[in-house]
Protein backbone atom coordinates (compact mmCIF):
# COMPACT_ATOMS: atom_id res chain seq x y z
CA UNK A 1 0.00 0.00 0.00
CA UNK A 2 1.42 3.30 -0.45
CA UNK A 3 0.22 6.25 0.92
CA UNK A 4 0.54 10.18 0.09
CA UNK A 5 1.88 12.49 2.68
CA UNK A 6 2.93 15.96 3.37
CA UNK A 7 6.51 15.14 1.80
CA UNK A 8 6.49 12.29 -0.24
CA UNK A 9 4.88 8.66 -0.17
CA UNK A 10 4.66 6.54 2.61
CA UNK A 11 5.19 2.49 1.59
CA UNK A 12 3.52 0.89 4.32
CA UNK A 13 3.78 -3.33 4.32
CA UNK A 14 2.34 -6.04 6.58
CA UNK A 15 2.70 -9.39 7.21
CA UNK A 16 -0.22 -11.89 6.81
CA UNK A 17 -0.41 -11.85 10.43
CA UNK A 18 -1.09 -8.31 10.74
CA UNK A 19 -3.61 -8.41 7.46
CA UNK A 20 -5.73 -11.55 9.47
CA UNK A 21 -5.82 -10.19 12.68
CA UNK A 22 -9.18 -8.47 11.98
CA UNK A 23 -11.73 -10.83 11.27
CA UNK A 24 -15.10 -8.70 10.87
CA UNK A 25 -14.22 -7.51 7.44
CA UNK A 26 -14.65 -9.97 4.57
CA UNK A 27 -11.79 -8.54 2.94
CA UNK A 28 -9.15 -8.59 5.40
CA UNK A 29 -7.02 -5.60 3.53
CA UNK A 30 -9.96 -3.09 4.32
CA UNK A 31 -8.98 -2.72 7.98
CA UNK A 32 -5.54 -1.43 7.51
CA UNK A 33 -7.11 0.76 4.12
CA UNK A 34 -9.36 2.21 6.62
CA UNK A 35 -6.77 2.67 9.66
CA UNK A 36 -4.32 4.61 7.55
CA UNK A 37 -6.97 6.40 5.80
CA UNK A 38 -7.79 7.87 9.03
CA UNK A 39 -3.92 7.97 10.69
CA UNK A 40 -3.03 11.69 10.97
CA UNK A 41 1.13 11.38 11.45
CA UNK A 42 3.72 10.57 9.08
CA UNK A 43 6.13 9.38 11.10
CA UNK A 44 6.80 5.95 10.05
CA UNK A 45 8.04 4.32 13.66
CA UNK A 46 4.43 5.68 15.34
CA UNK A 47 2.85 4.02 12.18
CA UNK A 48 4.35 1.14 12.31
CA UNK A 49 3.57 0.62 16.32
CA UNK A 50 0.05 1.45 15.82
CA UNK A 51 -0.37 -1.13 13.17
CA UNK A 52 1.28 -4.15 14.99
CA UNK A 53 -0.23 -2.57 17.99
CA UNK A 54 -3.88 -2.80 16.43
CA UNK A 55 -3.43 -6.44 15.21
CA UNK A 56 -2.75 -7.56 18.66
CA UNK A 57 -5.74 -5.70 19.71
CA UNK A 58 -7.68 -7.41 17.23
CA UNK A 59 -6.63 -10.98 19.12
CA UNK A 60 -7.43 -9.33 22.35
CA UNK A 61 -4.27 -8.84 23.56
CA UNK A 62 -2.78 -11.82 21.90
CA UNK A 63 -0.55 -11.87 18.62
CA UNK A 64 -2.21 -15.27 16.94
CA UNK A 65 0.74 -14.99 14.53
CA UNK A 66 4.37 -13.31 13.72
CA UNK A 67 3.36 -9.84 13.02
CA UNK A 68 5.63 -7.63 10.85
CA UNK A 69 5.27 -3.90 9.54
CA UNK A 70 7.91 -1.94 7.67
CA UNK A 71 7.09 1.30 6.80
CA UNK A 72 9.35 3.99 4.43
CA UNK A 73 9.05 7.14 3.89
CA UNK A 74 10.18 8.32 -0.05
CA UNK A 75 10.95 11.71 0.16
CA UNK A 76 10.31 14.34 -3.34
CA UNK A 77 14.28 15.15 -4.56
Amino acid sequence: MIKICHGGELIIMCSDGVIESNTEYSSKELWVKDLLENIETEDVQKIADLLVNEAIDNGLGIARDDMTVLVAKVENV
